[in-house]
């Protein structure tokens, strides 16, 4: 999960980074100078990458179920942390990351973090395994109708 993460990510910082270097905004000077926002591997998009992560680690996105994750506006959160983040790591650096790659990163990011998690749910299931109810009586089958039903998460 975390890897597909990481690379959607990267996929939606690169892709702005590069539509602002070909297309020129409304209300903008020009289009963005390669020196405004690198590409390079070292550091940018390991930040961009890891800022991911931390966000979607520090949101909780990775210790629950996506059901309640999308509920609760995890993903969403996620995104806005992660530009947060991306504000202080370039700024950490001396660098200033471009406001319209902000404002469209953060849509983008929990927009394709939501197909990503969707996909991966459904085509790659996580953490599903065989459970053994042992025992008897009421206990037992109550257990292993909460699990049936998903209501016990193994937490």
């Amino acid at each position: 999960m975390m890897v597909g993460d990481a690379l959607v990510a990267l996929l939606s910082f690169s892709g702005i980074v590069w539509a602002r270097r070909l297309i020129k905004l409304p209300g903008t000077i020009g289009r963005l100078p390669v020196e405004n926002a690198s590409l390079g591997l070292f550091p940018w998009l390991l930040v961009v990458a890891g800022g991911a992560l931390i966000s979607l680690y520090l949101v909780g996105t990775y210790d629950e179920p996506a059901e309640s994750v999308k509920e609760r506006g995890g993903l969403l959160v996620a995104s806005l942390l992660t530009a947060a983040l991306l504000v202080v790591f370039f700024f950490g650096f001396g660098r200033a990351v471009p406001r319209t790659v902000l404002l469209f990163l953060i849509p983008l990011l929990y927009g394709l973090l939501g197909i990503w998690r969707k996909a991966a749910e459904r085509f790659l299931p996580i953490g599903v395994r065989p459970v053994l109810v042992l025992g008897f009586g009421e206990d037992a089958r109550r257990a292993a109708l909460a699990l049936a039903a998903g209501e016990i998460t193994g937490h």
